[in-house]
């Protein structure tokens, strides 16, 4: 309980909309360089987006991508198909990496995850 009083005071003391502009920031760096990665599709639709970002990988195996980003110290998520039935047919794709950077990410840490998604 202390640990989220703590996290409002801070979200509280550098503001909303700081947030906001951090995360779009963010955002744009990640999609526009997984845009650049051949095997990469970015499965994100519509015009308001938030930072869950979804791709799928040609070529590649789920355990093995997760496996091969936590050797790297980078925590990332795999969704199955049993994970969204109609939204997973309807794009023909079977899994998807998910991601969620947040305003305490660094740009540093975009560009490394982005370098380590290269190297699979």
């Amino acid at each position: 309980m202390m640990g989220s009083k703590e996290a409002l005071k801070y979200l509280l003391n550098i503001g909303i909309e700081a947030v906001i502009e951090r995360n779009a920031l963010l955002f744009s760096r990640l999609v526009t360089a997984l845009a650049e990665i051949s095997f990469v599709t970015v499965q994100d639709r519509g015009i308001q987006r938030c930072n869950i970002v979804t791709f799928s990988l040609t070529g590649h195996a789920p355990e093995k991508t997760k496996n091969h980003f936590s050797r790297s110290g980078i925590n990332i998520y795999i969704m199955t198909k049993g994970s969204a039935i109609i939204d997973f047919a309807e794009k023909d794709i079977e899994w998807v990496v998910r991601v969620s950077p947040h305003y305490y990410n660094t740009e540093n840490e975009i560009d490394r995850f982005i370098e380590v998604l290269k190297t699979l």
